[in-house]
């Protein structure tokens, strides 16, 4: 459900007031010289929520997710009340598409998607959408680095949601100002490319939403060879669907080990999580526990281009059943995480 807390406004349409924000702020709430109190988290929105809650209740293995900007508490509203889960079954939480790539950024998100989303409520995990740029860009093109980012969206509490194309590793396109299509990016045509190229979002979405990357032929199997697509496409041959499924090494490999093993494994799925102190790990080493009745599993990612060791009792009883590169290891209590490694383990 597009832009949900945006659907209700105020009943009189007054203006927004003023503000001197040009450019659109992260949470959305402050833009194009407005502050948007008038149409963005109207009290009316979280009874539209119930009133379609209550409609889709009704239909088995059908669930609602909302579209939000603003802060978390704001965007948790719309999913009513805890108790009677009577709102939006889910709500984006985008906080992650602007991460640094570093254990404490994971850390800190753990710990802040734990304080508002308690069970049973659930948070979701997003590294990309539609209005920017591709997570790829954080990780300046990093295949490697992309396969830490899916061990961790797929073995961390929340639901995981993926842009399409991130589990190729699909890339920004460069399109000028000039040939975008997006209506953002007319509003802000007197906008130099060197500035817009500046902005942490992109002034025009189009670099992000060209076709879904199928194969390495010249519309990328997305449209026959002989049609002009809607927007350009670039990076394809590298970048594809065909070619990675030939690549047991490939992210797009590393996507679906980490499903199977999300959908084996009720943990990761239900679970409670619990981070390891960082105290007790390397620096820039992430680690945490998953546990769900008698099942428990400990995962640890290392965000450091280095090796890293580290030395834990409870891993005298554990057994690695996932790792992102052969040369990680398990030995007695004694986790060896090649760089940019990551390995799940299960406790016996």
């Amino acid at each position: 459900l597009d832009i949900f807390n945006c659907i209700m406004e105020e009943e009189s349409l007054a203006d927004n007031p003023f503000t001197l924000n040009p450019i659109p702020s992260r949470h959305g709430t402050r833009a194009n010289f407005q502050k948007k109190i008038n149409n963005i988290d109207h009290p009316d929105n979280i009874a539209l929520a119930k009133e379609l809650r209550a409609v889709i209740d009704e239909y088995p293995d059908r669930f609602l997710i909302g579209e939000a900007v603003g802060s978390l508490e704001s965007t948790k509203n719309l999913l009513g009340d805890p108790q009677k889960q009577d709102g939006l079954n889910l709500v984006f939480q985008f906080d992650m598409i602007f991460f640094d790539f570093k254990a404490d950024f994971f850390r800190q998100m753990i710990q802040t998607f734990e304080q508002h989303f308690q069970a049973p409520l659930m948070p979701t995990i997003v590294f990309g959408n539609h209005d920017n740029y591709r997570s790829m860009r954080r990780i300046k093109d990093d295949m490697n680095k992309a396969k830490l980012l899916t061990l961790f969206q797929m073995t961390a509490r929340g639901v995981p949601v993926v842009y399409y194309g991130e589990e190729i590793g699909m890339t920004n396109t460069s399109i000028p100002k000039k040939d975008a299509l997006d209506p953002i990016s007319r509003v802000f045509k007197n906008l130099p490319q060197f500035i817009r190229n500046l902005i942490p979002i992109p002034v025009n979405r189009d670099e992000c939403r060209t076709p879904m990357q199928w194969n390495d032929q010249k519309n990328a199997g997305f449209s026959t060879n002989d049609a002009t697509p809607w927007l350009p496409i670039e990076n394809h041959q590298a970048r594809n669907v065909e070619t990675q499924l030939a690549d047991e090494q490939s992210l797009l490999h590393v996507y679906k080990d980490v499903l199977a093993l999300r959908n084996a494994h009720q943990a990761f799925r239900k679970g409670k999580i619990e981070l390891i102190p960082a105290s007790s790990l390397p620096k820039n080493v992430l680690g945490y526990i998953r546990t769900y009745e008698q099942e428990q599993y400990y995962i640890f990612i290392n965000y450091n281009e280095k090796a890293k060791q580290l030395s834990l009792k409870a891993l005298e009883k554990a057994s690695s059943i996932y790792r992102i590169n052969t040369t990680d290891r398990l030995k007695g209590n004694r986790l060896e995480l090649s760089a940019l490694g990551g390995m799940v383990l299960k406790v016996k």
